[in-house]
């Protein structure tokens, strides 16, 4: 537990002892008694002569008895008070390392479990909690988004698919989104491919913005999945110089685009390619590397 839980805990705790505790101070070390004013108009009518000593003893009994503070604690109310102070966080803490759940309020126990597992919150659970939300708030865009790509993460492809939908229906003109839900069409298509209307999607985007890293990535792949390598090559060109030179990214797609020329028989450009090209590694490494955060690519980008 971090030191910011403890000090909102004790926040907590003052606040919730100072309900309890201040009204029993206020009335600490009370006594019943006859009201004090009336007693004294009696006292001075008895004095002067004006009521008789039966009479005075009469209406000294029938005074209504009022609480009066006494000038020191009383010891009942005071014994009280500790016992409230000290008993009520005990029982608090108790109880909920009794009921409660104090792994919780770990930092390192929330993480995703991984599957199997006994502890953290597992993503079955994390993503059975956003689909009640959203069941409640079905006008949610962004959870939506959130939920196609928690489902994508778990290769639950055809859900992703509906989820994004849903997603890019509510904000249509977000062209992040418009990627994100064609690349979801692919995967969850049967040979995950970025063709027909997922490229469709993406082309679309594209003649929008002509420096959209993700399309230009997604439709380098589809590119690269219809064997024609050199368009392949010649999209991710344009990605190329927008990355910072020397980046994972960067190496990701000089890689592709090395592979993708070892592939075509293409000859390399004027003053040689680097090194990092040569040897290519698997398809899903650059896909993981995609520009701008893109998810995963579809797993038959390598497929001729």
């Amino acid at each position: 537990m971090t030191l910011r839980f403890f000090l909102l805990a004790a926040l907590m705790t003052v606040a919730a002892l100072a309900l309890v505790v201040v009204p029993l101070l206020r009335r600490r070390g009370t006594t019943a008694g006859p009201d004090m004013r009336s007693l004294r108009a009696l006292d001075q009518a008895h004095a002067a002569g004006v009521i008789s000593a039966e009479e005075y003893a009469a209406k000294r009994a029938a005074l209504p008895e009022v609480a009066t503070a006494a000038g020191t604690p009383n010891r009942p109310a005071f014994v009280t008070v500790l016992l409230v102070a000290l008993l009520l966080p005990l029982s608090a803490i108790v109880l909920y390392r009794t009921i409660g759940t104090p792994e919780a309020l770990d930092p390192a126990a929330l993480t995703v479990a991984a599957p199997g597992g006994e502890h953290g919150i597992s993503m079955d659970q994390a993503v059975a909690g956003l689909v009640a939300k959203l069941q409640q708030n079905p006008d949610d865009a962004t959870g939506w988004a959130l939920l196609g790509r928690a489902y994508q993460a778990m290769q639950r492809f055809a859900e992703s698919r509906d989820a994004l939908e849903r997603a890019r229906r509510l904000q249509p003109d977000d062209r992040d989104l418009q990627v994100e839900y064609a690349q979801a069409l692919a995967l969850a298509s049967p040979e995950q491919r970025i063709d027909g209307e997922s490229r469709r999607l993406l082309d679309e985007v594209v003649a929008a913005d002509p420096n959209h890293q993700r399309a230009l990535w997604l439709i380098g792949i589809s590119e690269y999945q219809a064997q024609r390598y050199a368009e392949a090559i010649a999209i991710w060109e344009r990605v190329l110089p927008q990355l910072p030179a020397g980046s994972n990214v960067a190496r990701s797609i000089q890689d592709r685009i090395a592979e993708a020329r070892r592939l075509g028989n293409l000859p390399a450009p004027p003053g040689g390619e680097t090194a990092a090209g040569a040897n290519a590694g698997s398809s899903a490494a650059a896909d993981r590397a995609a520009p701008t955060g893109a998810t995963t690519a579809p797993a038959a980008a390598a497929r001729a």
